[in-house]
């Protein structure tokens, strides 16, 4: 707990001394109104100082370990210092501040949170303040260029038990060109006084796809410009119940075999928090609902557009998942060049659709109980004419009219999930059994295999011939009879038998390989720096086969097949990360040898690291020479290895968590490569770093390759921007950030030898 504020004293000191002067100098009235003000004074002081006063202190947040963090992001000791800009919390809470440092190689370096007692932290979700290390929380960058392309800024998400506890802080530094700076986000505008080395800060409510900060830079020559963090540049519109907004793509369409003139239109909804989340098992991201594609010819119609009512569906019957979303009644469409303006009629008051240039693109979307057959579209040319709006001039992308389907009748999205929404197949009746015990060689319950014959689920669509004959299997602990999903923390849930719980084998696969194999490392924590693995399942179906023989693990062990030819063998510790196989002999005499995924990333070289935000096993980017093309592979490390870390159980595979190869054969005609890639996984509870941190679920990372020739590497994200310096081995890089950018763009400028730059520029997005 902190000690006694100062203040308190003060304003006791302060108000004992204007009495005495009082009671010598003043009329007894003015007397009392002064003492009314002091004591109003001294109350607000005191709940303030009470605040203080209640929030508990936790151990610091632990510092990056050093072989993660590249010198050009690692914060030289003693160089910080606080701006004291103290900008206050919207709920009361500790002050935020800028901390300002600088790089071991001359980056500046930020880092944003709240201030106790002089100690720069973060208030976490268990309402304890914990002091953040100098390079705990900091981004290095250099400053490049006038305007917001001097800005070193960001908009950083800190997370909240509600929405409305979450917080968009928008941070940064200014370039010695920069005169003033604004910042406007959720409907205000601040106009904040630049501290010690130019540096800013605002503080909103909510996530930063809601707020969508701006921020406008005035440089000393009169020069404006601005920087949206989140804006996507899209056409959006907002969903009547709030949320995600929905995004519009319209404009010229040019494929092979499409007819000449052809311009299109799709809408879809944006992800992010607020996203409705269907029932069912959860997920991290729930796949958004998205329209079916329209077009028409401008040159021939002023305005193509469909008026539709979307409903809860399982099946797409177009082909367009718009899912189990609740029921939406869109416009949406193009307008010519010679369209002025556009009026919706049916939907309360006439109301003006705005029309997006170039493109045309405009688009509306209601409430599902509006019955699109009562709204009506009217244009309004450049010449003065009128005209009403029928579907019937929209065609597909290969130009054939498009005939509009009935207008199906609302309904809610159900409650309960039928099982075809999760299930592509379900098990062959009296075909499930589970197989002999396994014991747990790090002294946990033990585990088991159970495995069924399975068939396709009637009505269920499938892509390709209908397979017949399939296989499935799964593993876990048992405990009263029943088989649980394996858990690094605490119990499992019980396994069922749809698509996230099971493995399954058609007889195609049984053909080409022999064996399914699944080699698993499972840890006791699954948030930890050096996860501490306690074993080692390898488990799969050998369909038919006579024999099974492990290798890899000491001399080669025979293992038992159980029902439907499945098998489990749990190992040590030790095991983790071995290329372990199988040698199968099958009823007609062939022998196979099967491999875990571990020898598709054989000679791959770690090149840049990067640490996680929550303090969790590191990330790291690596390369891997291949006969057609070298091979950018990147995920976390584990026992100095590249391996993918589930965020629910905890387990370990050992091998990349993604891949992008042949990249680098384009390096020296592009200069730079930039691939963000989506990183969260399931949905899982929050861990305690998480809670500590107030990060948010989730991972992005960004990585890149540049040219010889690059010395730098300057990365803009809605979160930061931050300064690379490529490995000198492959010239690779590296960044890692919490959650997920829905909205706004991702940039990468290579600063080359001979001064010039080159830049990448990507929209954001899962």
């Amino acid at each position: 707990m902190s000690e006694r504020p100062a203040a308190l004293d003060a304003l006791r000191d302060e108000l004992e001394r204007v009495i005495a002067i009082d009671q010598r100098e003043r009329p007894r009235r003015v007397r009392r109104i002064v003492l009314i003000a002091l004591a109003v004074a001294l109350l607000l002081a005191g709940v303030a100082a009470a605040a203080t006063l209640l929030i508990g202190q936790g151990s610091p947040i632990p510092q990056a370990k050093k072989v993660d963090v590249a010198p050009e992001q690692r914060p030289v000791p003693r160089s910080q210092q606080l701006a004291h800009l103290n900008v206050a919390d919207p709920a009361g809470g500790p002050a935020w501040d800028v901390r300002l440092s600088r790089s071991q190689t001359g980056e500046t370096c930020t880092a944003v949170g709240q201030v106790l007692d002089g100690r720069l932290g973060i208030v976490g979700l268990d309402g304890l303040f914990r002091a953040a290390p100098l390079g705990s929380t900091d981004t290095c960058g250099t400053i490049h260029g006038r305007g917001v392309r001097g800005l070193l800024a960001g908009a950083k998400i800190f997370n909240g038990r509600t929405p409305q506890d979450v917080r968009t802080v928008v941070s940064g530094v200014a370039s010695a060109h920069t005169a003033a700076v604004v910042i406007s986000g959720a409907g205000r505008t601040y106009r904040p006084k630049l501290g010690p080395r130019r540096a800013f800060l605002a503080v909103f409510r909510g996530y930063g796809q809601d707020v969508r900060p701006r921020v406008t830079v005035s440089d000393r020559d009169g020069t404006t410009s601005t920087l949206g963090f989140y804006d996507t540049g899209d056409y959006e519109a907002p969903d009547p119940d709030g949320g995600p907004p929905w995004k519009l793509d319209a404009g010229p369409y040019r494929e092979p075999g499409s007819p000449s003139g052809l311009a299109c239109a799709q809408a879809v909804r944006e992800r992010g928090p607020g996203l409705p989340q269907p029932p069912g098992p959860p997920q991290n991201y729930v796949q958004p609902p998205l329209t079916p594609i329209l077009c028409g010819f401008p040159a021939h119609t002023s305005v193509y557009a469909v008026i539709r009512r979307f409903v809860p569906e399982i099946t797409p019957h177009d082909g367009f998942p718009w899912g189990l979303h609740p029921a939406r009644t869109l416009v949406y469409g193009a307008a010519a060049a010679t369209v002025r303006s556009l009026v919706l009629e049916g939907a309360g008051a006439p109301g003006p659709l705005r029309i997006r240039r170039p493109g045309g693109g405009f688009l509306a979307v209601l409430d599902g109980h509006v019955d699109p057959r009562a709204l009506s579209l009217h244009a309004v040319l450049d010449d003065g004419r009128q005209v009403t709006v029928a579907q019937s001039n929209v065609v597909d992308v290969h130009g054939k009219a498009l005939t509009p389907p009935p207008v199906p009748p609302w309904r809610p999205v159900p409650a309960k999930l039928p099982a075809i929404a999760t299930r592509f197949e379900e098990p062959v009746k009296g075909s499930v059994a589970i197989g002999p015990r396994t014991r747990d060689p790090a002294g946990g319950p033990d585990w088991a295999v159970r495995a069924w014959a399975a068939r396709l689920i009637p009505g269920v669509k499938f892509v390709g011939p209908r397979p017949k004959g399939m296989v499935c299997f799964q593993w876990g602990t048992l405990a009263d009879g029943k088989l649980l999903a394996p858990a690094a923390e605490g119990r499992g849930r019980p396994l069922g038998f749809d698509e996230r719980d099971a493995r399954c084998l058609t007889p195609d696969d049984v053909r080409r390989h022999g064996v399914g194999l699944e080699v698993t490392a499972y840890t006791a924590r699954r948030g930890a720096y050096a996860p501490d693995i306690v074993r080692v399942a390898v488990t799969g179906l050998a369909p038919g086969a006579r024999s099974l023989t492990l290798l890899g693990a000491g001399p080669p062990r025979a293992i038992r097949l159980g029902p439907h030819g499945s098998f489990l063998v749990l190992l040590p510790a030790r095991y983790a990360g071995l290329a372990l196989g199988l040698r199968a002999v099958l009823a007609d005499g062939t022998v196979r040898t099967t491999r875990a995924g571990v020898e598709r990333d054989a000679g791959a070289t770690i090149d840049a690291r990067a640490p996680d935000p929550d303090g969790a096993a590191p990330w790291a980017v690596g390369y891997a020479p291949r006969h057609n093309g070298s091979c950018i592979l990147w995920g976390r490390v584990v026992r100095g290895q590249l391996a993918w870390v589930n965020p629910v159980d905890g387990s370990v595979g050992f091998h990349s968590q993604g891949s992008e190869c042949g990249a680098t054969r384009y390096i020296n005609k592009r200069v730079v490569t930039l691939n963000p890639q989506d990183a969260s996984g399931p949905a899982a509870p929050l861990t305690g770093a998480q809670i500590q941190r107030r990060t948010l679920p989730g991972r992005t990372v960004l990585t890149g390759a540049a040219a010889a020739d690059v010395r730098s590497v300057t990365i803009r994200t809605p979160s930061d921007v931050r300064t690379l310096r490529p490995s000198r081995a492959h010239h690779l890089f590296i960044a890692v950030y919490d959650g997920a950018f829905y909205t706004g763009k991702i940039s990468a400028t290579a600063h080359l030898a001979n001064g010039k730059d080159v830049s990448v520029v990507l929209p954001a997005g899962p």
